[in-house]
């Protein structure tokens, strides 16, 4: 339990916010990048990691709330929480670019299509009872944080805002830590 502590304490610390000061700490954070200097990379980042985020928090807030184990369940929380203020942070940045917040299909089939949490995974995970909850959810939430790791891979190879570089490589750092953390969730017990 403590390990999960640990993790879920680094994860919320990595995403830069606390849970009482959440939205003034990503308007602070927000505001200079608005005003830097970006390109398509940037924005491409940043709209497909708010659609991925948006499916991230759906599938943890169902395990933050119906999961078997006390684990699971603070780990869960702990994602949904740090996603959150990410999508909040990033859907400020676009807007201040000008940007849509919506993800741009086209452009994101051209990065591999990447596969995403659908309404069937989500379903799967809503109908599962007991300790399936736990297993679906460390399932599909350690495939979601590969994708987050490679999504980020977008912005750091040709992105030009420090800024989104920057939350990148802590949405990168906090999803790797996550995904370690489930798959010895997800081991069995000897």
């Amino acid at each position: 339990m403590t390990r999960v502590l640990m993790v879920a304490v680094l994860a919320l610390w990595l995403g830069g916010c606390t849970a009482t000061a959440a939205s003034d700490k990503a308007e602070e954070t927000a505001r200079p990048a608005a005003a830097a200097a970006h390109n398509a990379a940037d924005v491409a980042f940043l709209q497909a990691m708010v659609a991925h985020h948006q499916q991230g928090i759906a599938v943890a807030d169902v395990a933050a709330d119906r999961a078997v184990r006390a684990e699971v369940r603070l780990l869960a929380a702990a994602a949904a929480a740090t996603q959150r203020d990410e999508v909040t942070i990033m859907e400020y940045w676009l807007r201040g670019w000008q940007e849509s917040t919506v993800v741009d299909h086209a452009s994101h089939a051209d990065h591999g299509g990447r596969p995403a949490i659908g309404a069937a995974e989500l379903d799967a995970l809503r109908g599962a009872a007991g300790s399936d909850v736990d297993t679906t959810f460390l399932t599909l939430f350690t495939g979601h944080q590969h994708q987050t790791v490679e999504l980020t891979r977008l912005v750091t190879t040709g992105g030009a805002n420090p800024e989104t570089r920057d939350l990148a490589r802590r949405a990168q750092e906090s999803a790797t830590a996550q995904a370690a953390e489930m798959l010895s969730l997800l081991s069995p017990v000897e």
